[in-house]
C-alpha cells in the first residue's frame, strides 16, 4: 500500500468538506488515533473570520448597556429620608386604621403601591363595619428608623411603630424620582 493513498485521501477530505465542525471532530479523533501521524503535515484549512469594526458595528458602550442593562442617571442629593420614612410609616399605619384618608398619601406613593394601600384600607373598612367597630386614633410612637442604601436613589428601611400594647414593623423602599422620594414598596411585619 502507498504511503502517499492515505495522506491524498485525507488531504482531499479535509480541503473539499466546508462544515468546519466535522473538519475539526475528524481531525481531533485521528490525531489521536495511528493515522494521526499522517496528517502532521497537512495544513487544515480553516474558515476566515471577518469582525467588522465599521460605524455600524457595536460599540463598547452599547454592548456595555446590553450585558448589564441601562446605567440610572445620578440623582440630585435628595433630603435625608429617616423622617419621611418615620411620616410615610405613620400615617400608612393611619390609613388602615381608619383615620386617614389614603389620598392624602398620592404623591409620595407610586401608583402599585397606592392600590394596594387602597383595597387594603377598604377592606379593613368593611371588616370594621361589619363588627360595627369606629376607626379610633391610636397614640402611635416610633420606636425605630433603621435604613441603608444598597444603590444610588434608593433606601429600603424598617420602621418599628408600637401603640403601647402592640408593636408593628413597616417596611418601606424608597427611591428618587424626579428629586423626591417615593415609596415603591410598603410591607407589615
Amino acid at each position: 500500500m502507498d504511503s502517499d493513498a492515505p495522506k491524498g485521501f485525507l488531504q482531499k477530505l479535509f480541503t473539499e468538506i466546508p462544515n468546519f465542525l466535522f473538519v475539526s471532530y475528524i481531525q481531533n479523533t485521528l490525531e489521536q488515533s495511528l493515522i494521526g501521524d499522517l496528517m502532521k503535515g497537512i495544513e487544515m484549512r480553516k474558515p476566515d473570520l471577518h469582525i467588522d469594526s465599521s460605524i455600524h458595528s457595536r460599540s463598547y458602550e452599547n454592548q456595555k448597556y446590553l450585558e448589564f442593562g441601562p446605567e440610572l442617571p445620578r440623582t440630585m442629593p435628595l433630603a435625608s429620608p429617616k423622617q419621611f420614612i418615620a411620616s410615610i410609616a405613620t400615617a400608612v399605619n393611619e390609613v388602615i386604621a381608619g383615620v386617614r384618608s389614603v389620598d392624602q398619601l398620592h404623591s409620595v406613593l407610586n401608583e402599585h403601591v397606592f392600590e394596594s394601600l387602597k383595597r387594603r384600607a377598604i377592606s379593613r373598612a368593611q371588616a370594621r363595619h361589619a363588627m360595627g367597630r369606629k376607626p379610633r386614633v391610636q397614640p402611635t410612637d416610633v420606636v425605630r428608623v433603621r435604613y441603608q442604601s444598597p444603590s444610588e436613589g434608593v433606601i429600603e428601611s424598617v420602621v418599628v411603630l408600637s401603640t403601647g400594647r402592640r408593636a408593628k414593623a413597616v417596611t418601606i423602599r424608597l427611591e428618587g424620582v424626579h428629586n423626591i422620594w417615593k415609596a415603591t414598596n410598603i410591607g407589615f411585619i
